[in-house]
Parts: C-alpha cells; structure tokens; sequence
C-alpha cells in the first residue's frame, strides 16, 4: 500500500484543504459504522423464515443505511463550509483593495476594448475596471457588451 506525502496530502486535508481532519474522520467513522451496521443486519437477517425475526435486522439496516447518508453529509457539509469560508476571505480580501473606479466618459460614443475581449465597453463597464483598454472607433464591427449597453 502506497501512502502519499504530506505535500500531496495538503491540498485535500488539514486547515488549507477542503475538509479537517475531523471531519474527514467524522465522515469516515460514520461510513465504517454504516457498512458494519447493513453487514450485520445482512447476516443476522439471511436465514431466517419468520418475519418477526427479521424485524430487528431489518431496523438495523435502515438505522446503519441513514448513517451512511449522514456520514455523505457531514463530508459534504465539511467541503461547503470550507468553501464558503474561502469566498469570505476572498471578498474580504478584494474589498479591502483599493481597485480605483474609472471615470466615465462624457461621451457615449467611446467604447474601449481590452487583449483578449471580444465585445467592446463603456469605460465605467465593470468588465474593464482595472485592465489596460485602447480606444475602438464607434463605427466598428464589433458587438457591444450586454452589461453596459443597458
């Protein structure tokens, strides 16, 4: 059996991935629990002919099955707190940037376009804040962005 390094591991585990270990271990022990709880409702249940035998196993069974999609959501609810957590930190992050604002042009007539666009903008367009734009002629064929156009 191969195990990865810390440094593969890192991405995935620990306080810079996705989930803690603890919830990793929360979810992992609840999947454990779940496939020994049907395993032993499966055995305790197979062979027997009265249904008032099987009852029991059977209770077993869907009480383990339920385990099994708590321990799918504690791993999924691990990720999505994670990754709302990072979009906090990003927002709080570009929040506290100063990006300048543009100033609008006077004229409706300018648009600018940035390397790489294909739809030329407004200079106030929140598509082109903050990016180096050259002038296009207002007869050009190019399409205008949806956004700014408004």
């Amino acid at each position: 059996m191969t195990v990865l390094p810390p440094e593969h591991r890192a991405p995935y585990l620990g306080p810079a991935g996705a989930w803690t270990r603890g919830t990793a271990l929360a979810s992992v022990a609840l999947a454990g629990i779940s496939a020994a709880g049907i395993t032993a409702a499966w055995i305790g249940a197979s062979g027997r002919t009265q249904m008032d035998d099987v009852v029991p196993f059977l209770v077993l069974g869907v009480v383990a099955f339920a385990a099994g999609g708590l321990a799918g959501a504690v791993w999924l609810g691990g990720g999505l707190r994670s990754i709302r957590a990072e979009r906090v930190a990003l927002r709080r992050r570009l929040l506290a940037m100063d990006l300048g604002r543009v100033e609008a042009v006077a004229t409706a007539d300018v648009r600018v376009i940035a390397p790489g666009m294909t739809k030329v903008h407004r200079p106030d367009c929140e598509y082109v804040r903050g990016k180096e734009v050259s002038e296009v002629p207002a007869d050009a064929a190019v399409p205008e962005c949806l956004v700014c156009a408004a």
